[in-house]
């Protein structure tokens, strides 16, 4: 495969080269399905043969063919990776970059599975904290060690417990020990960090509807209350079904009203304490969507599954399953629907 650095605009057109800037800098969301979008992505012949000059190692060209055509058969794999490329997904993007590995087209996605390797454990804890929540559990237990009192003393890092050299007053070794703690310790500001993150690469674009809910968001901010509501539906908006959600929808919107960071596999069904490979941006109608099938699939588990499976694994916080598993009142007796189903079935 090629293996050189370029920039995607310095092969495309200035048409092609503006339209892709435009969508990057106005945050729109191409629609995967619609083939209109490979159309208007068009190439300078040009530009690509300067590219590709820069292969100056003839071992990288295949043998088999004459310089001219060489050239042309590099071109065209090129351009299928270029195409290729635009159409991950943001997270997939970054595992691409930061690997330096050269990627031929037609084993692109392959490849980018194994770069971005899965974070699902199966866990129902929604955070499963670090080296730095270890340590103060193992501190708390009387059984910290040396290297659990480094990292609660800032002298190691809170999330892989690496001892800092030279880091004074720092709290993680790496910018990728940054990410995962950010994502996977939990605390006051968890779901803050998480959505930072998460708006740094997909800025608050639907991955399920492809509306731009963050634009939106913006654009009904700037407007009187008394036009939002014309705003919202000119856009196809699902407004909230109560009185008062709407009314706090047209008076006061937050930016958590319009997309919510939701985890592709449920924290319900084993998708707590992930990265970023089980995140992505859904707009609230999709997740409202999304929790009604979650809380569905969820009713039809049975009760032995939902007691026993999760009756000592430790939990800190209830998680959806036993939410809707709790059916005993505050004294530990069986409450009135409860004892009436029970007298109906016998």
């Amino acid at each position: 495969p090629l293996h050189v650095n370029f920039d995607i605009s310095q092969v495309l057109t200035k048409e092609s080269s503006d339209h892709l800037e435009e969508i990057n800098l106005l945050r729109k969301m191409p629609n995967p399905k619609n083939s209109q979008n490979e159309q208007t992505l068009s190439f300078d012949d040009g530009a690509v043969r300067q590219v590709l000059g820069a292969l100056d190692d003839d071992a990288m060209l295949p043998t088999t063919l004459s310089f001219q055509e060489s050239l042309l058969f590099m071109g065209k794999e090129l351009k299928q990776f270029i195409r290729c490329y635009l159409s991950l997904r943001e997270v997939e993007k970054k595992s691409v970059k930061e690997s330096g590995q050269a990627i031929a087209p037609s084993s692109l996605k392959q490849t980018v599975a194994k770069l971005l390797v899965s974070t699902v454990t199966g866990t129902t804890e929604r955070y499963s904290g670090g080296a730095k929540e270890i340590a103060m559990s193992n501190l708390k237990n009387d059984c910290a060690t040396a290297t659990d009192k480094a990292v609660i003393n800032g002298q190691a890092c809170a999330w892989c417990a690496k001892p800092f050299f030279c880091a004074d007053g720092a709290t993680y070794c790496t910018q990728s020990c940054a990410e995962e703690g950010r994502l996977r310790r939990g605390g006051m500001y968890s779901s803050t960090r998480i959505r930072a993150q998460l708006f740094a690469l997909e800025h608050g674009k639907c991955t399920k509807c492809n509306v731009d809910a963050n634009s939106l968001f913006c654009k009904l901010k700037a407007l009187h209350p008394a036009e939002r509501l014309n705003a919202l539906l000119n856009a196809k908006w699902k407004l909230p079904k109560s009185r008062q959600g709407t009314d706090r929808l047209l008076n006061d919107p937050q930016e958590c009203d319009f997309w919510q960071a939701d985890h592709k596999l449920a924290v319900a069904e084993g998708g707590g304490s992930t990265g970023l490979d089980n995140l992505r941006t859904l707009c609230t109608p999709c997740h409202s969507a999304e929790t009604e099938m979650l809380l569905a699939r969820l009713k039809t588990l049975p009760d032995l599954c939902r007691s026993e499976e999760h009756a000592n694994d430790g939990r800190t916080q209830m998680d959806i399953m036993t939410a809707f598993s709790n059916t005993k009142g505050e004294k530990g007796t069986v409450t009135k629907k409860r004892r009436k189903r029970r007298r109906f079935a016998d």
